[in-house]
């Protein structure tokens, strides 16, 4: 269980995110880690992202022209979050319900996933991506410098090409 709260609170960490302390954020992460009653801070933690996670979808969602795709997205992304963290949390006695380390393993694992999901609707907000889906507020902006150092790289190497075959 403690290397599940280590390599949440090393991944977490290795993420950029904002100075403050928002949820999902490394002092956010930080914080958790430091808690004595792992249980109970696992549990808390569970619900504040998961009240993250739907506040982030519901913006994102609302501002969407068609949201049928993340509709879509969530929901499976909701059946890959159970099933992945119950495979996580197999090795424990989870049936019969005596063991405690599986909730815990289990909350941990679901604050993992739900705080990467959080980051990747929130780069979707800030129209971070490739191919951004079209918003309400405005037509999605392409990242161009992505787009502009492929398409550079792209035409060095076929201008490399031509020059040698010349």
């Amino acid at each position: 269980m403690r290397l599940s709260l280590i390599m949440l609170v090393s991944l977490l960490l290795a993420s950029p995110a904002p100075a403050q302390e928002r949820l999902c954020s490394p002092a956010w992460v930080q914080k958790l880690a430091q808690c004595e009653d792992i249980g109970r801070c696992a549990g808390d933690a569970r619900a504040q992202s998961d009240r993250e996670l739907n506040r982030v979808y519901n913006e994102l969602r609302m501002d969407l022209q068609d949201p049928r795709p993340l509709v879509q997205a969530q929901r499976a992304w909701l059946a890959y979050q159970k099933a992945e963290c119950e495979y996580q949390s197999s090795g424990y006695d989870c049936e019969s319900g005596m063991s405690g380390m599986c909730s815990v393993e289990r909350a941990m694992c679901q604050v993992h996933l739900t705080c990467e999901r959080v980051r990747k609707l929130r780069e979707h907000i800030q129209q971070k991506c490739n191919g951004c889906p079209v918003r309400k507020t405005g037509a999605a902006r392409p990242n161009r410098s992505f787009d502009t150092d492929v398409l550079s790289a792209g035409s060095a190497r076929r201008q490399e090409g031509h020059d040698r075959a010349a």
